[in-house]
C-alpha cells in the first residue's frame, strides 16, 4: 500500500510539473507575474529612462526599477521626438490604447503585443516594415513618412483614419476598411486604387503616384479629393455632390465631369483646379 501511494504521489507530481511547465510556454516563458523586473527589457536608453520617470511611482516603490505592475495597465504613451532608436519592451505595455512614437529614430516597430490598441502614431521614423494583424480594433493609423513598401490593413476593418502618405507603397487593398473615413495615401507609387468599397470616404487625397484610372462613383459622401499629379486621362465627378474642394491638375486629362449644371463656372463655395487643357461638363 505504501509503495501505491508513493507512485500515485509521484505521477501527480510529474503531472503538476508538466502543467506549470505547459502554461509557462503559453506565456512565452514565464508565468506573469506582476512584482516581476522588466528593466532589462528597455534596451533604449531614453525609451527606458522615459518609463522610469513616469512610471516608476505607481504602486509607491519609485525603486528605480520597472515591475510589470507599473505599466501593464498604462492607456498611453506619448513619445513624440524622444530620440528613441528601440521601443523593445513596448509589448509589457497590454493595456495601451494609444501610442505616439513619431519623430525618432525606429527601424522596427512590434506592437503584436498590443492588441488593445486604437490609435497609433509611428510617423517620421524609418520603419520600412509595419506588422498590425494583431491590432483589429484599430482606428486610425499614422504611418506617414516611413519607408513602408508594403502596407496590410485587412484585419483592421475598424479603421476609419489612415495616412499613409510619403512611403514606397505600390499597393494598398482597402477593400476591408468600410468605415474608413479620411484617406491619405499620396506621394506613394500606386497604380491602381479601389475605393468602391469605402463609400464613408469624406476626404481621399492620392496625389502624386501613378494613377492611370480612379473611380469614386461610390464615395458620394466626398468632401476633398485631391488627384493631383497623377496619370488620369478622365475622372467622373459627378456622382460627388458634397465636393467643396477638387484638385486634379498634372495629369492627362481632356474632361472631367461633373455636379453643377453651370459648368464651366464653378459655383460660390467650391474650389475646382485643373489644368488649362481639360473642360469640365455638367453629367445629369
Amino acid at each position: 500500500m505504501n509503495k501505491f501511494i508513493k507512485a500515485v504521489i509521484l505521477v501527480c507530481a510529474i503531472g503538476s510539473l508538466f502543467i506549470s511547465c505547459k502554461n509557462d510556454d503559453d506565456n512565452g516563458g514565464t508565468t506573469p507575474n506582476p512584482d516581476q523586473d522588466i528593466t532589462s527589457a528597455f534596451t533604449d536608453p531614453n525609451f527606458k529612462a522615459y518609463c522610469l520617470a513616469n512610471f516608476d511611482a505607481i504602486g509607491g516603490n519609485n525603486d528605480g526599477k520597472l515591475q510589470l505592475s507599473e505599466v501593464n495597465n498604462i492607456t498611453e504613451l506619448h513619445l513624440y521626438n524622444k530620440n528613441i532608436t528601440s521601443l523593445e519592451g513596448i509589448g509589457y505595455f497590454t493595456g495601451l490604447t494609444f501610442l505616439d512614437c513619431s519623430f525618432n529614430k525606429l527601424t522596427v516597430l512590434d506592437v503584436s503585443k498590443n492588441t488593445v490598441l486604437t490609435e497609433l502614431w509611428c510617423f517620421d521614423n524609418q520603419l520600412s516594415a509595419l506588422d498590425i494583424s494583431k491590432n483589429a480594433g484599430l482606428t486610425e493609423l499614422r504611418c506617414y513618412n516611413n519607408q513602408l513598401s508594403a502596407l496590410d490593413v485587412s484585419k483592421n476593418t475598424a479603421l476609419n483614419f489612415l495616412g499613409c502618405y510619403n512611403n514606397q507603397l505600390t499597393t494598398l487593398d482597402l477593400s476591408k476598411n468600410t468605415v474608413l473615413t479620411q484617406l491619405s495615401c499620396h506621394t506613394n507609387q500606386l497604380a491602381t486604387l479601389n475605393v468602391s468599397k469605402n463609400m464613408a470616404l469624406t476626404i481621399l487625397a492620392c496625389s502624386k503616384n501613378k494613377l492611370a484610372t480612379l473611380d469614386v462613383n461610390q464615395n458620394t459622401d466626398l468632401i476633398v479629393l485631391n488627384c493631383s499629379e497623377n496619370q488620369l486621362t478622365a475622372l467622373d465627378t459627378s456622382k460627388n455632390k458634397e465636393l467643396t474642394y477638387v484638385d486634379a491638375t498634372s495629369n492627362s486629362i481632356d474632361t472631367i465631369y461633373v455636379w453643377f449644371s453651370s459648368a464651366p463656372t464653378i459655383p460660390a463655395g467650391i474650389t475646382f483646379k485643373y489644368d488649362a487643357n481639360t473642360m469640365l461638363e455638367y453629367k445629369p
